[in-house]
C-alpha cells in the first residue's frame, strides 16, 4: 500500500453547504502496488480482473481501489532511476 492511506493522511469527508444544501464528498482511494515475479503474471488479465472484483465487493472496503502491478525487475529499475 502506498499513497495517503499508507502515510496516514487519507481523507474521508462529507460536507453539506449550509447555504445551498449541496452535499460534497471526497474519499481518498486506496493505492496498492502488487509486485510479481515475472511478466507472465502481469498479463493474466482474467485472474487480475477477478481479484479486483473480489476486493471491490468486500464489505469492509468503501474507498475505490487503485491497483498497480509491476514485475520485480521493472520495479528495481524504476527505483534505481528514482521513479
Amino acid at each position: 500500500m502506498f499513497g495517503s492511506y499508507a502515510r496516514g493522511d487519507a481523507i474521508n469527508d462529507c460536507k453539506e453547504d449550509p447555504e445551498t444544501g449541496v452535499v460534497s464528498e471526497f474519499y481518498s482511494d486506496i493505492d496498492i502496488l502488487i509486485v510479481v515475479d515475472g511478466s507472465n503474471s502481469i498479463n493474466q488479465e482474467q485472474w487480475w480482473s477477478s481479484l479486483e472484483v473480489d476486493i471491490k465487493r468486500h464489505p469492509d472496503i468503501t474507498s475505490s481501489i487503485h491497483m498497480i502491478r509491476e514485475s520485480k525487475h521493472r520495479l528495481a529499475d524504476a527505483l534505481r532511476h528514482s521513479e
